[in-house]
């Protein structure tokens, strides 16, 4: 905690990971003992001094590899491919004070800055400022403040970036229990940077200081905020020293964002929210559930009456998230790929040619004057989903209303025997689609919902139907992954690697609804359908998954979800 917040600490200089069960150096950090020494991404740690690494936890890795500053430490490390070598080799390093910069920055086409904050640490303001200079002295004339994945950290420091683009008012309140506990932090005029336009961009992993800076800067009609609904935590943290050299972690206060609203539970509602659509005949994902689990999953996650939910976007933009992207996500995490350096993904271009196209500042106006961009990205995101599904043979035209009253027939099966599957076998739902009516139904679709995760927002894509053409669709009901990779590997799986979908192994015993809900251009949805009973139970011989298919109206559908390794700095 100490280290996160202070932002340096005495080590080598590398973010480590566990990876294949082996301790591997993710990202050499630059102009540290590590990188002098010549330390490669991707090489592995098998001895440290001379203790072997085989079952070191990340943790014990850690504390083993940081130490006083001018110390010595041994490691012995292997390297893979082209120039590795199979036998260990030493390196003798003598830790140094590592300095973990929290803003990275650089200036984009069109004169659109862009700074990423990493973290709140107590230096992060003075790194901003810097930045921001540098970038105005180049000829920067908007800004791209990318707060994603940002966890939190620092109040004060929270406090002085918001300070940064604003000349009055309030910024945070922090509020305790007794009514007298209360501070206000508020904005000066001295330092305060020109009024040029601003986006955020932010995530389900922006919290804490990310939703203080966010807020404060929405509120006061200074940014608009872009990305997903932030992590929604309005808890404040102090840390306290410890006799031994630990720390104590304790929540003292709750705090506000500009009108005394919370956002606890709730997050920090994206003025233009981006969600992804990815087309996948195994995990098709047009309508995105969330990639992050929030305040409000957790179970004993803190609640305040000053919050306020309910706020909608006031635009939303889907995006083609190709499939190759989707899984390069899945498999290494957002942090893994950051290290590869910088890349301008959908929601930096967007935001990059937001700024360019509106060049009044203030949240209203950019708003305003991003619609005919908002249109024309619309347009272009669903023409590549299209051209995805044609490969498909599914036709996504969005046609014209022809009126009438719908008339579709859904009937649905399993692939197994009485709908049971045991574990480790494939189980899959088709659903087949007939239209009894007289008109065209256009980008028709179903997604299943149900208590069992197993079983939750699968999505079935049957696009535009014909009167009287039927069409099929059949997605798999366990865990989809690649043939012979292992989850948490450095190596990715080769192109053309098969995926292989299996009800898990460790699957339980349990029954469960499922139930299909439907979406069309018109909202011309089946209606009636039959009710679904789904169930994990045994069978002779091994426990199983049994599955009674049906379906019923609605007009909504969502699925995906996304993963990271754990890593850490020594």
């Amino acid at each position: 905690m100490q280290i996160q917040t202070g932002g340096h600490f005495g080590g080598l200089g590398i973010v480590i990971s566990i990876r294949d069960g082996l301790l591997t150096v993710m990202n050499p950090m630059p102009e540290t003992p590590a990188a002098r020494a010549g330390l490669h991404r991707y090489d592995r740690i098998v001895k440290i001094n001379e203790e072997s690494t085989t079952n070191m936890s990340l943790s014990e890795a850690v504390n083993r590899l940081r130490g006083p500053e001018r110390t010595p430490v041994s490691i012995w490390v292997t390297r893979a491919g082209a120039g590795g070598w199979a036998q260990p080799r030493r390196f003798d390093l003598v830790r140094a004070q590592i300095t973990v910069r929290s803003v990275d920055h650089r200036l984009m086409a069109n004169g659109v800055g862009y700074a990423r904050i990493k973290s709140f640490s107590e230096t992060t303001g003075e790194e901003l400022t810097r930045a921001l200079r540098q970038m105005r002295e180049q000829g920067m004339r908007s800004l791209v403040l990318d707060m994603r994945g940002n966890p939190g950290g620092l109040l004060e420091q929270a406090v002085a970036v918001a300070d940064l683009f604003l000349q009055d008012g309030a910024i945070v309140v922090t509020a305790g229990n007794r009514r007298e506990e209360r501070e206000e932090r508020g904005a000066e005029g001295p330092g305060t940077e020109p009024d040029y336009p601003l986006a955020v961009l932010i995530d389900g992993g922006s919290a804490s200081a990310s939703e203080i800076v966010a807020g404060a800067l929405k509120n006061h009609n200074r940014a608009v905020i872009v990305g997903g609904t932030s992590f929604g935590k309005g808890s404040v943290q102090t840390i306290r020293n410890l006799p031994d050299g630990g720390a104590l972690k304790i929540t003292i206060a709750q705090y506000l964002t500009p009108g005394d609203v919370s956002i606890q539970g709730v997050g920090i509602t994206p003025d233009i929210e981006l969600m992804p659509m990815t087309v996948d005949p195994l995990d098709m994902d047009l309508d995105a559930d969330k990639l992050f689990p929030r305040e409000s999953d957790l179970s004993a996650h803190l609640t305040n009456t000053r919050a306020r939910g309910g706020d909608h976007p006031a635009e939303t933009v889907r995006y083609f998230f190709p499939y190759e992207e989707r899984e390069q996500l899945r498999l290494r995490g957002a942090d893994d790929i950051a290290d590869d350096g910088f890349r301008e993904d959908f929601s930096i271009r967007f935001v990059r040619d937001l700024l360019t196209a509106a060049p009044r500042p203030g949240r209203r106006e950019l708003i305003a004057d991003a619609r005919p961009l908002l249109d024309r990205t619309r347009a272009e995101q669903v023409a590549g989903v299209a051209r995805a599904l044609q490969a498909l043979r599914v036709d996504w035209e969005e046609g014209a209303d022809a009126g009438g009253t719908p008339n579709v027939e859904v009937t649905m099966r399993t692939s197994r025997p009485e709908n049971t599957a045991a574990p480790g076998e494939a189980f899959e739902l088709t659903v087949t689609v007939t239209n009894r009516g007289t008109a065209p139904v256009y980008r028709l679709r179903a997604n299943t919902k149900s208590d069992n995760p197993m079983f939750e927002n699968r999505e079935f894509v049957f696009g535009r139907v014909n009167p009287g053409e039927t069409r099929t669709w059949t997605s798999p009901l366990g865990l989809c992954e690649f043939e012979g990779f292992r989850p948490g590997s450095s190596s990715l799986p080769a192109p053309g690697t098969r995926k292989v979908c299996l009800v898990p192994r460790a699957a339980l015993s349990r029954t469960d609804g499922i139930r299909l809900e439907w979406s069309e251009s018109h909202g011309h949805i089946p209606r009636g359908g039959r009710r679904a009973a789904a169930g994990l139970h045994p069978r002779p011989g091994a426990p199983g998954v049994r599955l009674m298919a049906g379906s019923s109206p609605s007009s909504a559908a969502r699925a995906t979800a996304t993963g990271a390794s754990s890593a850490a700095s020594a």
